[in-house]
């Protein structure tokens, strides 16, 4: 999911969410190691989201932060189970928006 939003450096984007540590290297044209990258994949109703964020920001969570890929299932309405809605919750209400031709720019590749 994302939202369409101007850049002043790529102009008209569809914006997607990332951890705030990469939002703020972004925002200051920092860049970030590519080892410091880690997706987030959330399943929903068996449609696939995927979040570019920090091993830090999963660190936070308390989620593996090691791993390249985390896998988290979003509730099941129909059989009335959570699963790690919770959690999705919370990362989502931390991240930030940004421009993803920005975040692609911003990764340094040692």
């Amino acid at each position: 999911m994302g939202k369409r939003a101007p850049c002043e450096k790529h102009g008209i984007q569809w914006f997607i969410t990332t951890s705030p540590k990469l939002a703020t290297a972004i925002d200051n044209s920092e860049s970030v190691s590519i080892e410091e990258i880690r997706i987030v994949q959330i399943d929903s109703d068996g449609m696939i989201f995927k979040n570019t964020v920090d091993a830090g920001f999963l660190e936070e969570l308390s989620l593996p932060f090691t791993h390249a890929v985390v896998c988290l299932k979003d509730r099941d309405k129909s059989a009335k189970q959570l699963y790690d809605r919770i959690l999705i919750l919370k990362m989502r209400k931390e991240m930030k928006w940004v421009c993803p031709a920005c975040l692609r720019d911003s990764l340094h590749h040692p």
